[in-house]
């Protein structure tokens, strides 16, 4: 009892107590971290966030990340960067003003990052340039003072440059041997005021006008200077105090009685003037006599006024002196004796201290609540780095942060934390040494107000926030550790405890504490109790239902049954729950606004429908395995349930989830995902807390972070907001009724306003481009510059083609810790998203395409401005938009070309086409003319030559007779011009090329032409070439070029002129050249070439008779015959346009033809002529007759007494595969057919000896040769001659000159028939039968003995079928005949052996016989003559490819079917 008196004495006397956290934070910053040095002179923070340190080397930046240097020139436009930088004063425009430790001053521009060395403008306005002091003056200049003493005004104008004037000129006022002023100079001018003392203090005030404010101060010997807002304070040697309104110029005197002594400092503080004089401090008020403080108060040097009106002095005898005018106290501190510095500098950060640093360097802290100072040089935060470091420069910045400038030991910087953040009720902690016992595990404020608290070491509270009273207390053998604390809606509270169950306390004035406990524990053997002791948590839904979430006993619902309670859970009613003792350790559940219940389990997510009737019918839904629903890791530490329904989850290892909704599809749920950032344990959500504004206040495991209503920015806190170094505990953060959030943690209980912690650490921050990198390089490191200037302010980059990898970084100053601080960012016009890359600062681009891009950039938060940049890509030239103006243009002129060509060619085809259409209709109709006139032509030409050659006519009549005869050729040849025309117009004419003697040729041409010559009187001559000339052509096209060229000139030449025919020969080039000239009246120059087009005629007939007018065919046809000879025809005047020479040159040998488009006819004139290859082929002959002919390949006898037409056919025979025995006469060849007994005798009918008529009589008289098949060769080509072969038996007729082609067709169908035949006999067996077949060319030109014996040899075979003994070699006897004469007619006529026909005929019955009968395989074998039964099988099968048995189940189930 005295224990709990004690405890509420304490929590009543201390409320609300801070826990001992530190007041300041200290972070230092050497050359490791990126000073240049680590003597820095100087700080000053600009207008954008960043700070600027002047050290040993030079110039830099700091963005609370990264240090910038600037100490090289990368601009060419900079003045070289000064080093041992002593002071840096920013002016209103934002430009830096450097004084170094040599007195020289540099103005830096930090929107272009060039330096400019103000030595010029200097020169020009004062006898000394070294600048010993730079200030800034109130109207935003920068005041400069000069060794000699001169004050000047500097700044930048509205052109960029710069503008030095001078405000004060000391040389009346300076000693020259010492350059010390004489006295202090207080004056003005039409614009300022200034105050300069012999120590070198400076004060300039710029006046509202030009109106003079100094007008009643009498005293030139001023001893001190002050200026208070609007007044300007000043005192004289003579004790005279001056206090001049600069608003409105008045001024007011005051002179006391009594005092002569000079006035070393003034000040004004709430409305009272304090000022100091050898005798001490002073002070009055208007119309009252001035009453003394201290007397210690001598020799002042400098004053200050603190945030708190409290007046500092500095004497010049080593005090320094404190007073408070509100308690009318002083307070005196002795100060170091060592110098430093000229003057001491107050730094007042208010409620955190005075700092003020000494003239030896040492900074002194000032607390005002303890009163005391403390020298921070030798505190643990300063000193580890070296012992008491020295210090040149104190800066406060806007934020509040301290920057301490060391000699040696770079840059220090203190932040002061608000302490928003407090604990509530300390000493509930047990203050003991075991941790693990220490904590609060389970916080909630009841609906009257009270505070329930549970610890972890079981002790149970409840508060009276108004009193701040214990109203209840259950030490840790009642309860047990309270983990969740519900309150019904009945008022009863159910308390989830760890290993003791779940507990309901119901409130009764009757019981001990005003509570009826009720334990609910797990009951071994009664399945109606609770699953397990481990009670996490405790929720009653919308329904009024209460579920229990427990560890290792899963989830269970609580039902009331005949006033008794009954757990319901996965052993007892939860049919559907989920198996394999998964979804056991339950930590949280809620409900969402529709209805469903969601379930925080170790292992993951669980969910079903809070629409059931009875526990049996629960659905759970678990997504373990699910990848849609975001989920990636499992366990759900923490559920919170928003103001709007929505469920938000803390799940480990993935940051703040928020359920967006339920997908009823799908079954499963769609969620968000919010990232806190590492540093602070984002990846663990302990608990999450709504307060009053719709804010989420999120814990993880070492800090906090908060979010608005709408926004996706977390806001963190760390120990730079105040938020100490705790360690949260799960779902302990609750709203309190006032707004007050508390959240529990093992250090005790946290509580904040979440208005005032929002609202103290809600900035805005600018984000700014710190650097700019391509392919890896510096933008100023290439050659020119891609850019010069700062690009934390450039607008525009412009870069190449080839410079479309780029690095981008970003920065916003932020000092407290930068490393919290989210960016996001896109590239527009590349890209579509941002991209929320967290704390990283850098964005990289490869391969972007030319184009008008914007980088955009901020700190991810909801005020923070964005930074934009251009960025230009410039297109390679060939695709700038003048290389596509140009190609445009060059596309259109093409287009104009392509369409001008277009309509020329659509009107060159048109044209084409009607001309093409017209000599299609010409032809066309020539052709159905001549289609016609042939047939008349034919009934005229038959008559004719019957009338020539059986009717007497007389004289005149035989000379009429050739007349109609003559013509009838020429108007014949005429038509077949016009069909050939014709069919070279569809590509079907063929030509049948053989060896031609053009001599021969031209001769009988000039005799059809030479009756017309002489009735003319036209001399008719041929020039001959020396020898023959022989050419490879189409003898008769040839001759149809001639019989034109010849007809034209006669056409075109007078009586008595004269026409000439040339043949020339060019055995080098194998050509040969037929002219025909004549001299006429020639050929017009122009019409040379058109003359040889289709229809066209020439204009220079000498006769004007149209009957001689030529229908425009026939030159047009000669030159087509010409080119497919592959010569060319041509036409030229002669000299002197008497006549004109038409030339035909044509190739002599055959290689030029294609064997596809021709046929080559051989006479007796082409064996006589022998090719190259043909040379070498005879040679070849000459071998091959040594060699033995073949027996699988036909044999064939020729007999020509032509040597060479002989030689020919015998290459032509042997490369169409076929054995070839040759004679020269009729009788030679008649002994050789006996000799070699050939498959077809090829033979000529003129030789001499024995003729061919002759050699074929004897061939179809001898009985054993009679059936071989003969062909006959000749030059007659009359029918008669054809009639009489035919009859002699010849198989066919071919006469001279014939195509090797129709040679070779003709021999192949006499053997293809021949096989016919042989079939034929072999499976016949009657004559009549074979009579009756005998309807084809071969059978025709048998004998009936033939066909006789073939029919003896099968009766004879049929006779002896089934003797095994039988040899049909017996029968040549009988018949008359030799064995081997016998043998070679037999296989002629049949195609086989003897021995192998007897064998054919057996396995042809046998066949019938499996067939038709029954009889067993051997049987058959025997019966038709075979010894073996399986030869027998092996021969059948050979023949028909099965075995017999198989050959009879065919043909019986053919049979079937």
């Amino acid at each position: 009892m005295k224990s709990l008196l004690r405890l509420i004495l304490l929590i009543t006397l201390l409320p609300a107590v801070a826990a001992a956290q530190p007041d300041m934070i200290v972070e230092h910053y050497t050359k490791e971290s990126g000073l240049p040095s680590n003597t820095v002179y100087c700080a000053q923070k600009d207008g954008d966030g960043f700070v600027w340190f002047g050290t040993w080397h030079g110039l830099c930046s700091f963005d609370g990340t990264t240090f910038t240097p600037f100490i090289t020139r990368t601009n060419h436009r900079s003045d070289m960067p000064p080093r041992k930088v002593r002071n840096i004063i920013g002016d209103k425009n934002g430009y830096l003003w450097i004084r170094n430790t040599d007195n020289h001053l540099y103005m830096f521009n930090k929107y272009d990052e060039t330096y400019h060395d103000i030595y010029n403008e200097l020169k020009k306005q004062s006898r000394n340039v070294q600048v010993i002091k730079i200030q800034a003056m109130d109207n935003g200049h920068i005041m400069l003072l000069t060794r000699n003493k001169d004050v000047f005004e500097a700044y930048v104008n509205e052109e960029k440059k710069i503008e030095v004037r001078k405000i004060f000129d000391s040389r009346r006022h300076i000693d020259p041997a010492t350059m010390k002023l004489k006295t202090n100079i207080l004056g003005e001018n039409s614009r300022y005021v200034y105050w300069i003392s012999r120590s070198l203090v400076l004060n300039i005030v710029t006046k509202k006008n030009s109106a003079p404010l100094l007008g009643r101060i009498k005293d030139r010997d001023i001893t001190c200077f002050k200026k208070k807002k609007q007044y300007l304070c000043i005192g004289t040697a003579r004790g005279i105090l001056y206090i001049i309104n600069t608003a409105n110029g008045h001024t007011d005197q005051y002179a006391f009685r009594g005092m002569q002594s000079a006035v070393s400092s003034i000040n004004i503080i709430d409305g009272k003037v304090y000022f100091t004089t050898k005798d001490g401090l002073y002070s009055f008020a208007r119309g009252s006599a001035p009453r003394l403080i201290t007397s210690q108060a001598s020799g002042i040097t400098q004053s200050f006024t603190d945030k708190y009106n409290k007046l500092w002095l500095c004497s010049g005898r080593g005090l320094l002196i404190c007073h408070d005018p509100k308690t009318a106290t002083s307070q005196t501190f002795t100060m170091p004796t060592d110098s430093l510095f000229a003057e001491m500098k107050f730094r007042d950060t208010g409620a955190n201290g005075l700092f003020i640093l000494m003239r030896n360097g040492e900074v002194w802290r000032y607390n005002h609540q303890t009163r005391m100072v403390q020298n921070i040089n030798r505190q643990k935060d300063f000193s580890n780095y070296t012992s008491e470091p020295h210090f040149f420069d104190i800066d406060i910045d806007a934020n509040g942060i301290l920057w301490l400038s060391s000699t040696s030991s770079g840059v220090y910087k203190v932040c002061f934390p608000r302490y928003n953040f407090r604990f509530m009720f300390p000493q509930m902690l047990i203050t003991d040494n075991d941790s693990d016992n220490n904590g609060i595990r389970a916080v909630y404020q009841a609906r009257n107000g009270d505070l329930w608290i549970g610890t972890r070491k079981g002790e149970l509270f409840c508060m009276d926030l108004k009193t701040r009273n214990i109203k209840r207390k259950f030490g840790s053998n009642e309860i047990g550790p309270v983990y969740h604390i519900m309150e019904d809606k009945k008022g009863n509270y159910w308390f989830s405890t760890k290993g003791a169950g779940l507990i309901k306390a119901t409130p009764d004035a009757m019981a001990p504490q005003g509570l009826r406990i009720t334990r609910y524990t797990n009951k071994r053997g009664d399945r109606n109790s609770l699953s397990s002791n481990r009670v996490y948590y405790t929720y009653q839904d919308s329904r009024g239902r209460i579920w229990v979430c427990t560890f290792y006993g899963g989830l269970n619902l609580i039902e009331e049954r005949g006033g008794r309670i009954i757990f319901r859970n996965k052993r007892n009613g939860f049919r559907q729950y989920p198996r394999y003792e998964l979804y056991t350790d339950v930590r949280s559940i809620t409900e969402d606004r529709n209805g469903r219940m969601w379930v925080g389990t170790t292992d993951g997510l669980m969910s079903f429908d809070g629409k059931f009737s009875k526990p049996s019918d629960i659905k759970f839904e678990t997504y373990r395995e699910s990848h849609k629903s975001g989920i990636t890791d499992n366990d759900i530490f923490t559920m919170y349930k928003d103001h709007k329904g929505y469920i938000w989850m803390g799940i480990f290892g993935s940051g703040l989830n928020k359920i967006e909704y339920y997908d009823e599809k799908n079954r499963q749920p769609v969620l968000k995902t919010y990232m806190i950032n590492e540093k602070q344990g984002g990846d663990v959500i302990s608990s999450i807390v709504e307060d009053k504004s719709h804010c989420l206040w999120i814990c993880t495991e070492n800090g906090l972070a908060s979010m608005k209503q709408g926004s996706s920015y977390l806001k963190s806190y760390d120990r730079f907001a105040g938020f100490p170094e705790v360690n949260i505990e799960d779902n302990t953060s609750i709203c309190l009724h006032n707004g007050t959030i508390l959240i529990g943690s093992r250090q005790g209980l946290l509580s904040f306003d979440p208005e005032a912690v929002r609202n103290d650490n809600d900035a805005r921050y600018p984000t700014f481009i710190t650097n700019f990198k391509v392919v890896n390089r510096e933008l100023w490191d290439f050659n020119p510059p891609i850019f010069e200037g700062s690009l934390k302010y450039a607008d525009k980059i412009v870069l190449d083609h080839d410079q479309s990898t780029f690095t981008i970084e970003f920065s916003a100053p932020y000092y407290a810790d930068n490393s919290l601080i989210p960016y996001t960012y896109i590239l527009d016009g590349y890209e579509d998203e941002w991209h929320n890359s967290g704390t990283n600062r850098i964005a990289s681009y490869a391969n972007v395409p030319p184009g008008h891009y914007k980088f955009r950039v901020k700190v991810n938060d909801n005020n923070s401005p964005e930074r934009v940049i251009e960025i230009i890509i410039s297109p390679p030239w060939w695709a700038t938009w003048w290389a596509y103006t140009i190609y445009t243009l060059l596309a259109l002129l093409a287009l104009y070309g392509a369409l001008r060509l277009v309509m020329y060619m659509i009107k060159m085809r048109n044209e084409v086409y009607i001309n093409d259409r017209l000599a299609e209709l010409k032809i066309r109709f020539f052709t159905n003319v001549s289609h016609e006139l042939r047939t008349p032509l034919s009934l005229i030409k038959g008559p004719i030559e019957e009338l020539k050659n059986t009717e007497k006519l007389s004289p005149t009549g035989k000379e009429y007779i050739s007349l109609i005869d003559r013509n009838a050729r020429k108007m014949l040849q005429l038509v077949n011009q016009i069909l050939d025309f014709r069919k070279i117009q569809n590509g079907k004419m063929k030509m049948h090329v053989s060896y031609v003697d053009l001599n021969s040729m031209i001769e009988q041409l000039m005799q059809e032409f030479r009756m017309h010559a002489e009735e003319r009187d036209i001399a008719f001559v041929f020039d001959k070439a020396e020898e023959h000339v022989t050419a490879w052509c189409d003898a008769e096209k040839i001759a149809i070029v001639l019989n034109n060229l010849l007809s034209n000139a006669f056409k075109y030449t007078g009586e008595g002129g004269k026409i000439c025919i040339a043949l020339e020969h060019d055995y080098d080039r194998h050509m040969c050249t037929i002219r025909v000239e004549d001299d006429g009246v020639g050929i017009p120059k122009s019409q040379l070439e058109v003359i040889f087009e289709r229809f066209s005629q020439a204009s220079n007939k000498t006769s004007d008779d149209n009957a001689y007018a030529g229908t425009g065919i026939g030159l047009s046809l000669s030159r087509e015959y010409v080119n497919m000879h592959h010569g060319r025809i041509w036409a030229e005047n002669i000299d002197g346009g008497k006549g004109v020479v038409f030339s035909v040159e044509l190739p002599t040998g055959r290689e030029h033809f294609d064997e596809k488009d021709i046929e080559v006819y051989f006479d007796d004139n082409t064996a006589g002529s022998k090719t190259a290859d043909e040379a070498e082929a005879e040679q070849d002959t000459q071998e091959q007759k040594a060699e033995e002919p073949q027996d699988d390949l036909p044999t064939i006898m020729l007999i020509e007494d032509n040597i060479d037409m002989c030689r020919m056919l015998q290459l032509q025979l042997r490369s169409n595969k076929y054995n070839v025995f040759t004679a020269h006469d009729g009788e030679e060849g008649l002994k050789k057919i006996y000799q070699h007994h050939p498959d077809i005798i090829i033979t000529d009918l003129m030789m001499p000896g024995m003729d061919g008529m002759e050699l074929l009589r004897n061939v179809r008289q001898d009985f054993n040769i009679s059936h071989i098949p003969v062909i006959v060769l000749t030059a007659k080509n009359t029918e008669e001659d054809k009639l009489t072969s035919i009859k002699s038996g010849a198989n066919a007729f071919i006469t001279k000159p014939f195509s090797s082609s129709h040679l070779m067709a003709r021999i192949n169908q006499l053997l293809e028939e021949q096989r016919i035949f042989q079939r034929k006999m072999v499976v016949q067996t009657t004559v009549e039968s074979t009579a009756e077949a005998a309807n084809d060319s071969y059978e025709q030109h048998l004998v009936k003995k033939d066909i006789e014996f073939v029919h003896k040899i099968h009766e004879i075979i049929e006779e002896n079928l089934n003797s095994n003994d039988f040899n049909i070699d017996t029968i040549a006897g009988t018949i008359g005949l030799s064995r081997s004469a016998f043998f070679k007619k037999l296989k002629s006529l049949t195609g086989f052996a003897p021995v192998d026909l007897v064998k054919e005929i057996r396995l042809t019955k046998a066949a019938r016989l499996i067939e038709t009968t029954d009889d067993s395989i051997t049987e058959i074998a025997y019966s038709v003559g075979f010894r073996d039964a399986g030869y027998f099988g092996k021969c059948f099968r050979k023949k028909y490819d099965m075995t017999p048995k198989e050959y009879r189940a065919e043909k019986r189930q053919a049979q079937q079917q």
